[in-house]
């Protein structure tokens, strides 16, 4: 649920107007910048500090033959790689879930950035302290701890349990959906693991957990579409806001595969709510298909506008 500029280039006081408009209605009404990230790790939201590029010469020159040349100029000589360097795995690891789960705490503890934690933790509103690792270090840390995992289902499910339950910070929620969204988790991701996901969301509460869980929602509904429809047409009407939220949003990233009738359930049955994320959502989803079907996205505007919020429209039609 994550920082430098955002994914889709806005800085954070664009997205902190987004927040604030949902307690102050004359933010709202001023409201011009994307919807929030879609990463997620509330350091990418707070730090706009410019990492220096390492620039380094990639070039040999012809009386190096098999050599490099590092950052100095100076010969490295480069190590070739046979084929069984290419195709032999490490043993699995013997570690139990709660182990790796440990690990990543400590691989979190490790890249701390206290001086940037509390920005982070009242940015995002939290109750839970930050850490203020970075994404990226964030998503190493992640990866490294399951490089050697073989990550079947109870694993899988474990891991993320333990990470999410009673975290001492936020950053340990964000390492549980990079665990639920790594590449090795993907036979895992369907439609028996969406009512894992919607605890996730009903607990999460907030935009920072539940859209990045809505990455992992919609790579469940684009892979398995037949089974997984019914579901999020039910979570369109669930009680609880964060559900009906992922409902709305669940196609983000289908493009021409979209459920057209699907997207209209789902934001049809929110339409009248005044909620501030719901309205947003609302927006945020129809923006992103009119990237790939402008027409339609603006002939269901048109038959709703009485309907729609103003936020709704505005995002709607940003790029129309």
């Amino acid at each position: 649920m994550a920082l430098g500029l955002l994914e889709d280039g806005r800085d954070l006081l664009e997205v902190r107007g987004d927040v604030e408009a949902k307690t102050d209605p004359a933010a709202s009404a001023d409201l011009r910048r994307d919807e929030e990230p879609s990463r997620l790790a509330s350091d990418d939201l707070v730090l706009h500090a410019v990492r220096p590029r390492v620039a380094a010469s990639c070039t040999a020159s012809s009386e190096l033959g098999c050599q490099t040349v590092d950052r100095r100029g100076a010969p490295r000589k480069r190590t070739p790689r046979t084929v069984a360097d290419m195709t032999t795995r490490p043993a699995p690891s013997t570690r139990t879930p709660a182990q790796i789960a440990d690990t990543i705490r400590a691989g979190l503890r490790e890249h701390a950035q206290p001086d940037k934690a509390e920005a982070m933790q009242a940015y995002l509103k939290s109750d839970l302290p930050c850490l203020g690792t970075y994404t990226a270090n964030r998503n190493r840390v992640v990866k490294n701890a399951l490089s050697d995992v073989d990550l079947d289902r109870p694993t899988w499910e474990a891991i993320i349990d333990d990470l999410w339950t009673d975290p001492a910070h936020r950053e340990e929620r964000h390492a549980a959906i990079d665990v639920i969204l790594h590449r090795s988790a993907k036979p895992w991701r369907d439609t028996t693991a969406l009512s894992l996901m919607r605890e996730l969301i009903i607990d999460g509460a907030w935009w920072d957990l539940v859209d990045g869980i809505g990455k992992a929602v919609n790579d469940v509904v684009d892979r398995h579409r037949p089974a997984a429809t019914p579901v999020i047409r039910a979570w369109a009407t669930d009680a609880d806001l964060w559900v009906r939220r992922s409902a709305i949003i669940a196609q983000l990233r289908s493009k021409d595969a979209t459920d057209l009738d699907l997207l209209a359930h789902a934001i049809d049955a929110n339409v009248d709510d005044e909620d501030f994320f719901i309205r947003k959502a609302i927006g945020w989803a129809l923006r992103q298909h009119a990237r790939v079907d402008a027409d339609w996205v603006r002939a269901f505007v048109d038959a709703r506008r009485d309907r729609l919020s103003k936020l709704s429209v505005r995002e709607a039609t940003k790029h129309l």
